[in-house]
Order: C-alpha cells, then sequence, then structure tokens
C-alpha cells in the first residue's frame, strides 16, 4: 500500500470482500476503477480557479529557470568556484580592456549562488504560485533517495494532476525541496494518497508548489492536526488546574477554534 498509493489499498480490499460474498451466493458488481488517474475525478472537491497575469506568461521561461536554481542550489555551488578561480588565476591571460569584465561576472555569479542559497527556495515558490495555474494532485507512491538533508534520508514522492488542458502529468518531488507555499520553517508534505492542491508552470509542469492552505483535504488536515494539537494541550493544562478559570477559558476557546476551522 505505501508503494502503490491509495488506490491499492482499497482495491485489494474490494477484491477480498468480493470474495467473500461471491462464495456466499451473491451477485458481486464490476470493481470500480481505483486508478490514480480515476482518484482525481473522486470527490466535490476541487481547487479554487486562478488565471495568471499575461505578463507572467511571458516570464514563465525565467521563472522556471529561478525554480530549477532554486532546487540545485549545492550544484551551482562548483559553479562559484570556478568562477573565482578563472578570474584569479586566468585574469592575467585575458586583455587589460576585459579584465573588469571577468571581475565583475565573477562577482555576479557569486552573489546570484550566495542569494539562492539564502532565499532562492522562498523567491522560486512565490513567484511560481503568483503564475502558476491550480490543479488536483494526488501522491500515487514514494521511493527512497541516496541523499541525506540534516541527517535525515531524504524520501522521493510520485504525483499525478490532470492539467487545464486535459493531459495527465506525472511528476514528483523530494522532501527537501521545500516547495510548500506558503514557506513554513517547518515544512509537511503530503504523503501516500492525499489529495492536495498544485500550482504548475502551464509549459513547465514539473515546475510546481504545493499550496498549503486552502480547502484541499490535505491542507484542511494539517490545519485541523495543529488545532487538535492546541486543544489537546489546553486539556492537559485545564486537567491538571480544573479550579484555574483562564485555563477553562482557554480550552473553550481551543475548542471554538478548533470548530471555527471545521475540525
Amino acid at each position: 500500500a505505501e508503494l502503490n498509493g491509495e488506490g491499492a489499498t482499497r482495491e485489494v480490499c474490494y477484491r477480498l470482500d468480493a470474495a467473500a460474498l461471491a462464495a456466499a451466493g451473491a451477485a458481486v458488481r464490476q470493481p470500480p476503477d481505483f486508478s490514480p488517474a480515476a482518484a482525481l475525478g473522486n470527490g466535490a472537491w476541487t481547487p479554487s480557479p486562478h488565471a495568471p497575469d499575461p505578463a507572467d506568461r511571458l516570464t514563465e521561461p525565467l521563472v522556471a529557470a529561478i525554480a530549477w536554481g532554486a532546487q540545485a542550489q549545492f550544484l551551482l555551488m562548483p559553479l562559484m568556484a570556478f568562477s573565482l578561480l578563472a578570474v584569479a588565476f586566468g585574469a592575467k591571460l585575458l586583455p587589460r580592456a576585459l579584465r573588469p569584465a571577468a571581475i565583475i561576472l565573477a562577482a555576479a555569479v557569486s552573489i546570484y549562488v550566495v542569494a539562492n542559497l539564502i532565499v532562492g527556495t522562498q523567491v522560486a515558490d512565490r513567484l511560481v504560485y503568483r503564475g502558476g495555474v491550480p490543479a488536483s494532485a494526488v501522491v500515487t507512491g514514494s521511493y527512497a533517495t541516496s541523499t541525506q538533508y540534516n541527517h535525515h534520508d531524504v524520501v522521493g514522492y510520485d504525483v499525478l494532476f490532470r492539467a487545464a488542458n486535459g493531459r495527465l502529468v506525472r511528476t514528483r518531488f523530494e522532501d527537501d525541496d521545500f516547495n510548500v507555499y506558503p514557506f513554513h520553517n517547518a515544512t509537511t508534505y503530503p504523503g501516500v494518497g492525499d489529495r492536495f492542491t498544485v500550482r504548475y508552470l502551464p509549459h513547465h509542469p514539473s515546475r510546481f508548489v504545493i499550496v498549503g492552505d486552502d480547502a484541499s483535504p490535505w491542507a484542511r488536515g494539517l490545519r485541523c492536526s495543529a488545532q487538535v494539537g492546541k486543544v489537546d494541550e489546553a486539556s492537559r493544562l485545564h486537567d491538571y488546574a480544573p479550579d484555574d478559570a483562564g485555563l477553562a477559558r482557554g480550552l473553550e476557546a481551543a475548542g471554538r477554534n478548533a470548530f471555527a476551522a471545521g475540525c
């Protein structure tokens, strides 16, 4: 189930139940379509429409390049080192008139690489979110990678969504891409079977962000998890001192907030 997704689990359960019913003499209908593509069409939830500005469409190649650079930021470090070494050891080989331009170019590359390490992901996510087209997506599977990030074994996830033109897009992300928007210090990613909203670049659909603050099932579950955590904390405080009016009001307020959030 972890490898094949929610649809595979439901299909196995259906077939087991169908076999038991058939053995008892019951008539069993044909099984429904449990494929990930069919899962995208199930349920009443659809993401809110968003029409990118014409200017966003014109700058899409630049945004795609920025998004690529944000994900490949550590691969760009050798580029900075090479440019600095080239200037340090090769400037004397250049004509005197070209040396200032070479130094400026090396400095620009270095500034870009350092800035990309610091804020590249946040800038790329904001640009893709602004210029992206929304779609309902589902995580269909996960896979191990050979990468470690902050002593964490990076996990990759396969994603399926239907583009605005009706084409099914199969892509993926890894849990060190930090492609959840809005940005948070502690990033939570969808798991296998989760349905959520992506905003993708129309001509570069592999460049997308995961929307974490809308009405998708995954985003709502994320908010409810935080609200339930606050209710649990307030409940433990109240249980410790049930005679404290302030703690009682805090528990009541936490419950109201959770209810208002639809949890």
